[in-house]
């Protein structure tokens, strides 16, 4: 276990619901701990309200989360608890802390940073094909658009991916600190392919003061990750 205070970069793969070939550990800064493809775990007693209606494969969805979060957080030395959720459904992290946790399918990861390195983060995780041709217009500003439709088809299919899971990112990084809801319309994109970041700048009117989200992207067995910091 890393001494409080301690930052170890890198992700920590787990067992079972992953096979994203280490997509998470590439996009992680010094400052921020991953861990990705934790097999489901019990909820501890004050999460089990996040499941209560919720079918098998949601807890296991949600157990498995928990799970990888605490890991993150055992890693980078805080304090190991529950994790459950506020009236937004934002996890409840500890004092000092800023995380985030993502599912998609069979892939689950979380990551943590401690607040003085970043007031806040969001990890994303979606399978290339998430949005279909023809639908760029519900998540994509005019101008992304027009980027897209200068890539061949093959590659915009994953481009149009990786708009829609940089902006969840970004939008999971804002929310905590502005408890803004914000449409996909109301952010653009820019991405630096061959460095695999992007900048995400929101424009609705509640969130002019917010600075870009800078993020990190990686491309694994099919599915982007994303992960944006504040």
């Amino acid at each position: 276990m890393a001494r409080p205070g301690e930052h170890r970069p890198g992700a920590v793969r787990g067992a079972d619901l992953t096979d994203a070939a280490g997509a998470l550990a590439r996009i992680l800064p010094a400052t921020v701990i991953g861990v990705e493809g934790c097999a489901d775990e019990p909820l501890w007693p004050e999460e089990e309200a996040l499941v209560a209606n919720a079918v098998p494969k949601r807890r296991r969805e949600v157990a498995a989360g928990r799970a990888c979060a605490r890991r993150a957080l055992a890693l980078l030395g805080a304090p190991v608890c529950a994790l459950p959720a506020d009236a937004d459904r934002v996890p409840r992290w500890p004092a000092e802390v800023a995380g985030s946790i993502t599912h998609a399918l069979d892939y689950v990861a979380a990551a943590v940073a401690w607040q003085r390195d970043h007031r806040s983060l969001g990890i994303d995780a979606e399978l290339l094909g998430r949005v279909e041709p023809g639908l760029e217009h519900l998540i994509a500003t005019a101008g992304e658009r027009d980027w897209l439709a200068a890539h061949p088809e093959p590659r915009r299919d994953e481009l149009r991916t990786l708009l829609f899971s940089a902006k969840e990112a970004a939008f999971k990084a804002q929310f905590p600190l502005t408890r803004e809801m914000v449409d996909f319309l109301d952010a653009s994109v820019v991405v630096w392919e061959a460095q695999g970041a992007f900048e995400v700048t929101f424009h609705a009117r509640a969130l002019h003061a917010l600075p870009p989200v800078p993020g990190r992207f990686a491309i694994g067995a099919g599915r982007i990750v994303t992960l944006a910091t504040l």
